[in-house]
């Protein structure tokens, strides 16, 4: 699951508009349809957006893991 409001909190919080935020990165289009639940960016522009406001693509695209997997040594 996406964690997109972590990372609109974090925009906002920091003050930093969609179109600052996406200078040199996509255009203002792309990251309000990522905001919107319509479209993931590409990777390298999920990464800099999230280096851009502190965060980590952990952060946004959390990894649960819900049971433990063991390995065996034979």
């Amino acid at each position: 699951m996406i964690n997109i409001e972590k990372f609109i909190s974090t925009r906002k919080r920091l003050k930093i508009s969609q179109m600052a935020l996406c200078t040199d990165i996509c255009t203002q289009a792309t990251l309000s349809k990522f905001e919107k639940h319509q479209q993931v960016p590409a990777f390298d522009i999920m990464i800099a957006l999230c280096e851009r406001l502190g965060l980590t693509l952990n952060d946004v695209f959390p990894i649960n893991v819900t049971a433990r997997q063991t390995m065996s040594v034979f």
